[in-house]
């Protein structure tokens, strides 16, 4: 029997979930918390100016943002 695809990476986590992310102190969010939903995958960059993987989120507050592994601290899906 094939093993189950385990998503590692918190961005892959967070796609199409509800949830509360803490995002890193040195991230361009500047440790800010933002409660919303994730969205689909999409192209990022980091701090190089380098495209890399990324996830949209869609914050309850309006706008929308696209976060890399790198900008998110933790998260805690709300239900």
């Amino acid at each position: 029997m094939p093993t189950p695809f385990i998503y590692n990476r918190k961005i892959d986590q967070l796609e199409g979930k509800r949830a509360k992310v803490y995002t890193r102190k040195d991230s361009p969010y500047k440790g800010e918390i933002f409660s919303g939903s994730g969205g689909i995958p999409c192209l990022g960059t980091d701090k190089n100016g380098d495209d890399i993987d990324g996830v949209t989120f869609t914050p309850e507050s309006g706008g929308g943002l696209i976060f890399i592994e790198d900008d998110i601290e933790e998260i805690e899906f709300i239900d």
